[in-house]
């Protein structure tokens, strides 16, 4: 006889209350996830580097022809594996 009233109570845990309490471990665990590793303030300062070289490039403008376009391919290149670095 116990069990006819154990099934329509775990019907209404299963699609009331659980899904509430995961949603809330979720919430929690993101919490903790973003305050712990500070991830806003990581993911602002991912593109600092990138700030600053373009406030370099104004100041070197004035160098011309080959030495520019190798320059910038250099640049782009230091850039991709800083990012790579920075990420990992």
């Amino acid at each position: 006889m116990q069990i006819v009233f154990l099934i329509p109570e775990y019907f209404v845990w299963h699609y009331t209350t659980a899904p509430r309490l995961t949603l809330n471990i979720i919430t929690n665990f993101l919490w903790f996830t973003f305050h712990f590793f500070s991830l806003p303030v990581l993911w602002e300062t991912l593109f600092a580097p990138w700030q600053l070289s373009r406030a370099e490039d104004r100041i070197h403008a004035n160098s011309g022809g080959a030495s520019s376009i190798r320059q910038a391919f250099s640049e782009a290149v230091l850039q991709i594996f800083g990012a790579f670095v920075r990420i990992a």
